[in-house]
């Protein structure tokens, strides 16, 4: 320290001393220090054992989750869930050929209802779903037919391994009974193969 520093400094000491006013003041200003400093510390004292709180309350949740069995049977079975769907999606090289293999098996479905010579198949373009490299190809089948033979015709689409979705079934009677059926069949499909935009 310089001595004009020193001096000074001195010198504010010597104000102060002599001054109460001063000395009043600075202990205010003093109290106020260690006021915020102990707000400040509360605040930080009540976070931590907030977080603390919350670590030992998933800590808790954690150990109640480990003795549970259920949990692996759930797991097995969602894994057994997967397989199968994936197991009930035709594979096709492309649209194309997913659509001409509904199509397929479309008549193969009217033709085991008694519906094959009174109904028309109506393809639409076939939509990429949000799961990769799964189409869905949708239809409608339409036509003239007895109630019996719609039903048989819906038995025959839910029947099939094949994962397909019927989204709408109109039937109306009037002199003969005419029938619409729209659905949707995936298909797995290379992500490569598909249309590009």
């Amino acid at each position: 320290m310089s001595k004009s520093t020193s001096g000074g400094l001195r010198a504010l000491i010597e104000q102060v001393r002599g001054n109460v006013r001063l000395q009043a003041g600075f202990a205010v200003i003093g109290l106020i220090l260690l006021w915020l400093m102990h707000d400040a510390f509360s605040v930080w004292a009540a976070e931590q054992s907030a977080r603390h709180a919350d670590a030992r309350m998933q800590l808790v949740r954690m150990q109640g989750l480990v003795g549970e069995s259920e949990w692996a049977a759930r797991a097995a079975e969602a894994s057994q869930l997967a397989e199968s769907l994936e197991a009930e999606l035709q594979p096709a090289e492309a649209e194309g050929l997913a659509q001409a293999h509904l199509q397929t098996q479309a008549m193969r479905w009217l033709r085991a209802a008694n519906l094959e010579g009174r109904s028309r198949l109506q393809a639409a373009t076939p939509a990429a779903t949000s799961i990769d490299g799964v189409w869905a190809v949708p239809m409608t089948i339409s036509g003239e037919g007895a109630p019996r033979a719609v039903l048989e015709l819906v038995k025959q689409i839910e029947s099939q391994r094949q994962l397909a979705v019927i989204d709408d079934l109109r039937y109306t009677t009037q002199a003969t009974g005419t029938f619409n059926v729209r659905l949707r069949a995936f298909y797995r499909i290379a992500p490569e193969t598909g249309v590009t935009p």
